[in-house]
């Protein structure tokens, strides 16, 4: 840009067309000239490219725009971004965080929400100091765009990591309050959630009998321990994780103490690396102590036995749960479990393929029928609060004593005086 030009456009900026619109003269003299340096020091780098789009490579980042116009006002927008915090400036700090101070699962969780839903948005490039309600309703019109089909928990996870990262900033002190905390969609823009019937979400006892019926059997046949953690799952309601986690330094006197998991690893990228185990549960109420029913007492025989037939070690502080891998020893994982129970669940014929989590919703709810306290229940769930405990137990079938309470409150019954 001439001097001669950007003397024609500051004088064509003083039209009474600018000033009518209160645009301060000062600021676009200064947009003007802005514009000038930055074509000035970049404009021969600006090449048209075999596709027609104009290309530059802008502090080791690509820019690909239709015009040589548009080139020029990105590059603009990233010199004024320069000492400005914004949700993708802070995010490798974010995630640095992250990945030391929560489990593998939600840091991949994290960073997968992150680049699909807020990487590279007009939020994430906006001065977070600046962002305001209207930019949260923006952001999650962006997201059904991102995902038309998307259901109300699916944005609710997605808004967390949004809500994380804004958190962090105000732990940095970059920032001093969230005003888009509780953006929301309404119901009617979302996909209505599948609503599972009590009956889906618990094995009926039939179910439960014939499945761990089957894993007996499977056992039986290829002398492997392995398949009896599925009866083991429905007897204890222990999490998944944690029956990987089992070693026989677990199994005390005064029961099964469960003190350690089994989790996901990510790396930075949040790309599955395996598993790994830790000794702690998923949260402090998770270490607990569960009684041995003669059953699980059986089993855990059962286990040392073919433990000992395989050429397993069976020390305090080997893992209960071993297979072969890739011709070495190693501990199960929860797919171990995962997809025998589901494998388990086609051979019974179940018109629904359940998971080991109904498996342990199955056990707070056989409980809670057979007459158990509900905080009782909650111990030994490992819950941190009774309503998760609650959300756990489901209507077991026809639950046919209704009707005699209904009769209790009949204005006919006899111990009915007043109608």
């Amino acid at each position: 840009m001439t001097k001669h030009e950007i003397a024609n456009q500051i004088v064509s900026m003083l039209d009474d067309s600018y000033i009518n619109d209160n645009v301060s003269v000062n600021a676009k003299v200064e947009e003007i000239m802005k514009r000038s340096q930055v074509i000035k020091k970049y404009g021969n780098d600006i090449k048209r490219i075999a596709d027609g789009r104009y290309h530059i490579c802008y502090q080791d980042r690509q820019i690909f725009k239709k015009t040589f116009d548009l080139v020029v006002d990105e590059i603009i927008k990233r010199e004024n971004q320069k000492g400005v915090r914004t949700l993708d400036s802070i995010a490798n700090d974010f995630f640095e965080y992250r990945f030391t101070s929560n489990s593998g699962g939600t840091y991949g969780k994290d960073k997968s929400n992150y680049e699909t839903f807020i990487k590279g948005t007009e939020l994430a490039t906006k001065d977070i100091s600046k962002i305001v309600l209207n930019d949260g309703v923006k952001w999650a019109n962006h997201c059904l765009k991102v995902k038309p089909n998307m259901k109300e928990k699916y944005f609710c996870n997605v808004r967390a990591t949004l809500n994380q990262m804004l958190k962090f900033a105000i732990s940095n002190q970059w920032l001093s309050q969230n005003l888009i905390a509780n953006v929301s969609i309404h119901k009617d823009h979302l996909t209505p959630k599948i609503k599972h019937t009590d009956k889906e979400l618990i094995f009926e006892d039939s179910e439960r009998k014939e499945v761990c019926k089957l894993a007996y059997k499977d056992s039986e046949q290829t002398k492997s321990a392995v398949p009896l953690g599925i009866p083991l799952l429905f007897l204890t309601g222990i999490r998944d994780g944690e029956l990987c986690a089992l070693k026989w330094r677990d199994v005390e006197q005064s029961g099964l103490h469960i003190q350690a998991e089994m989790v996901e690893c990510r790396d930075r990228n949040g790309k599955f690396k395996g598993y790994k185990y830790v000794e702690h549960t998923k949260t402090a109420a998770g270490d607990r102590i569960i009684a041995i029913s003669s059953e699980v007492a059986d089993i855990l025989k059962q286990v040392n036995d073919l433990n000992v037939a395989n050429g397993y070690s069976v020390r305090q502080d080997d893992f209960i749960f071993l297979r072969t891998y890739k011709k070495k020893v190693c501990e199960c994982t929860t797919r171990s479990f995962e997809t025998r129970i589901k494998k388990y669940c086609r051979k019974a014929k179940m018109e629904i393929l359940k998971s080991q989590h109904d498996a342990r919703r199955t056990f707070a709810t056989n409980l809670f029928y057979a007459g158990m306290n509900a905080k009782d229940i909650q111990a030994l769930m490992g819950h941190e609060s009774l309503e998760q405990t609650m959300d756990y137990i489901k209507r077991k079938g026809a639950n046919i004593s209704v009707i005699s309470y209904l009769e209790a409150i009949s204005c006919n019954a006899d111990n009915q005086n007043v109608c």
